[in-house]
């Protein structure tokens, strides 16, 4: 992702696609990319200083406090807090819905190929559509250098040829993340107890991550990208 933080300018994801898709696959992906916008949108609010994730905690805690206890040996009750991350979520998400525009379907032109475009905050989008170029771009270095290998492991004549390729894959693959929103949301989430931090990555991070995945290797998925409206 290499989206700099940015303002709620208006901006418009135009996804091109081509072959048969049926009205579920249709909104199977819609779905992904909204879930996908707003994780993006909490992120960026994070970034730019707009959501406190230490209060966000705090307020989830007390909200918690009245409805989630788990009985402990000898009686009583104590308060379970095992899956912050979750809840964190949907406050922050919640939050960022009632200021942030929505992400709305603008245009579609079904056909084959054909194309549709959804509008919402211009940033959001450009990390979202950079994520999917990115994902694709290192899949195809993934799949070159599998590909390298095994040519290696067949024709190789010395040890020291597979190590000099087992060194090339691990810079490849060994891609880091420089974006301004994600520098920014790993330095708050160093300011929350250790034990939350990683959940809360997870959820925010590496679930997006998994969605941006489906919607790359989709082949009937073409060329994403994005312009100011």
């Amino acid at each position: 992702m290499t989206a700099e933080v940015s303002d709620d300018s208006v901006g418009v994801l135009r996804a091109e696609f081509e072959g048969e898709w049926s009205l579920a696959n249709f909104v199977s992906v819609l779905r992904r990319l909204e879930t996908t916008y707003w994780r993006f949108v909490v992120v960026d609010e994070i970034a730019l200083g707009h959501v406190n994730l230490a209060m966000t905690l705090d307020q989830v805690h007390r909200d918690l406090e009245n409805v989630r206890y788990a009985p402990v040996i000898g009686g009583g009750y104590a308060y379970e807090v095992a899956d912050l991350a979750s809840p964190i979520v949907r406050r922050l998400t919640r939050e960022v819905q009632a200021t942030t525009r929505q992400l709305n379907l603008l245009r579609v032109e079904y056909a084959s190929p054909g194309f549709f475009e959804v509008i919402g905050n211009l940033n959001p989008l450009k990390l979202l559509a950079d994520a999917v170029r990115d994902w694709r771009r290192e899949n195809t270095a993934r799949r070159e250098i599998e590909s390298q290998e095994r040519i290696a492991q067949k024709h190789a004549d010395t040890e020291s040829a597979r190590i000099e390729l087992e060194r090339e894959r691990e810079l490849r693959l060994a891609r880091r993340d420089e974006s301004e929103s994600l520098i920014a949301l790993v330095h708050e989430l160093d300011r929350l107890p250790i034990e939350q931090r990683e959940p809360l990555f997870n959820k925010l991070i590496d679930a997006p991550r998994a969605s941006i995945r489906v919607i790359a290797l989709d082949q009937r998925v073409g060329a994403i990208e994005t312009y100011s409206r």
